[in-house]
């Protein structure tokens, strides 16, 4: 029998009525798939922690880190920018001009271009070689009503409450270009496959094409940062052939639903891996090193591939194990405090997320694909059995008889993992997966 889920709460119905009663309700259901991917990001976050690789501030880091600023010293970015410009402006916007490290080298490749540049903070010591007329302030909430041929910049990276400030400055800056303007951005290279940027991807897809892209797929070229970057260039001309030079080959730009990803071919006979696999994102404790316990483990996680490990999990406090009652009573502050979501007398005992728990007891035994959702591993999918598994992993478990072992082969093939691999490190989430498409001779 067919089941139908929602996209938002993720709950499944075996009747396509119950379904679109479901879908057509006035009060929306809750947004349980966003947190999951937030969740999921979470956990990938404190992997790189964890590696000295992250994308967040260190402690050593000066206040112009947490402003987001990363001047760009790296000759190999600052010459890609000055290659995309192909439109011979006369005028050229920088909405944070940092230094004026992108501005340098344009200038002096060509005296008579002029500028408007915008820097929020009124500390930085310019570079000597720059025209100094920059409007101090916050670019976002500038109020501006001229158009650009061209716009370059190397935007802030810092978290905000609703994703990240570099996805407002390209999105500001796309709505103040001309017709067939284009926008030279240095970012991170993650850019076309997060969520937060899907609805702009789509706008921006729909109305012109990225032309170049350049990624050096090495994340040490800013100082006292880990962050793996991509210069892009934009043009917004809808008459453009949606196809782009992408480390001068090139490639097809395919969109699914604000997921962009680059392909050598443009098969129309592609199929979205969410219309022939359910997919779940694994269980998340919230505190590994209590929860996971030889000792006193009472259920076995699958972590990877042939790794396996004994965790604690209870539904109800007291259990009828007195030493598992005894052993997360001495951890109760320490349990207590996890930020993954609030804990109080009721359920400080439970896991941060042991999401799709029910799911996995009811498919228990079928034949599924382990996906890691970050590793170096060359291969990055396994196949299985459905069992308890961690938030390291995802599964998709075939909706149809479907011949896992070419599945396999394709996830693990470079053509597939291309398109998710950052300095080496090959990094996933679920609506990634679920957007992506598969060639149907794979099927």
């Amino acid at each position: 029998m067919p089941k139908y889920t929602c996209e938002r709460c993720l709950k499944e119905f075996s009747q396509k009525s119950h379904y679109n009663k479901h879908q057509n309700k006035k009060i929306p259901c809750q947004d349980v798939k966003g947190k999951i991917e937030e969740v999921v990001d979470n956990i990938i976050n404190q992997k790189l922690i964890s590696n000295k690789t992250n994308y967040y501030l260190n402690n050593n880091m000066k206040t112009t880190h947490e402003l987001g600023q990363y001047f760009t010293k790296d000759d190999g970015l600052k010459n890609k920018v000055l290659e995309f410009v192909m439109n011979n402006p006369d005028v050229i916007l920088e909405p944070s001009v940092g230094q004026g490290d992108l501005i340098q080298i344009i200038y002096n490749n060509n005296k008579k271009i002029q500028f408007d540049m915008y820097e929020i903070d009124t500390k930085i010591k310019m570079l000597d070689d720059i025209p100094k007329n920059v409007i101090y302030g916050d670019f976002i909430e500038v109020d501006i009503k001229k158009k650009y041929k061209t716009i370059i910049g190397n935007p802030p990276f810092v978290r905000t409450t609703t994703g990240n400030l570099y996805i407002d400055f390209i999105e500001k800056c796309y709505n103040l270009l001309e017709n067939n303007g284009e926008l030279i951005f240095i970012i991170p290279s993650d850019f076309f496959k997060l969520t937060r940027a899907s609805k702009l991807l789509n706008n921006m897809i729909s109305h012109g094409t990225f032309t170049h892209i350049y990624h050096p797929h090495n994340e040490k070229l800013f100082e006292n940062a880990s962050i793996d970057v991509i210069v892009f260039r934009y043009c917004k001309n809808n008459k453009l052939k949606k196809q782009v030079v992408y480390n001068n080959e090139l490639l097809y730009i395919i969109n699914n639903d604000g997921l962009i990803t680059f392909n050598k071919n443009n098969n129309i006979n592609n199929v979205s891996f969410k219309d022939c696999f359910d997919i779940y994102v694994g269980l998340v404790t919230g505190k590994e090193s209590v929860y996971k316990n030889k000792e006193h483990g009472n259920i076995e996680l699958l972590n990877g591939e042939n790794k396996r490990d004994k965790y604690i999990f209870i539904e109800e406090f007291p259990s009828t194990n007195e030493k598992i009652n005894k052993y997360l009573l001495s951890y109760k502050d320490e349990l207590m405090s996890r930020k993954i979501k609030k804990f109080n007398e009721q359920n400080w005992f439970q896991w941060g997320a042991p999401r799709n728990i029910k799911t996995i007891k009811e498919n228990i035994g079928k034949e599924c694909i382990y996906i890691y959702n970050l590793t170096r591993h060359k291969n990055i999918a396994f196949k299985g059995n459905v069992n308890y598994f961690g938030g390291g992993l995802i599964i998709i478990i075939p909706k149809k008889k479907i011949n896992l072992d070419n599945v396999i082969s394709y996830l693990n093939s470079d053509d597939f993992k291309s398109n998710f691999m950052f300095s080496g490190r090959f990094k996933i989430g679920h609506r990634q997966i679920s957007n992506s498409y598969i060639p149907d001779n794979y099927l």
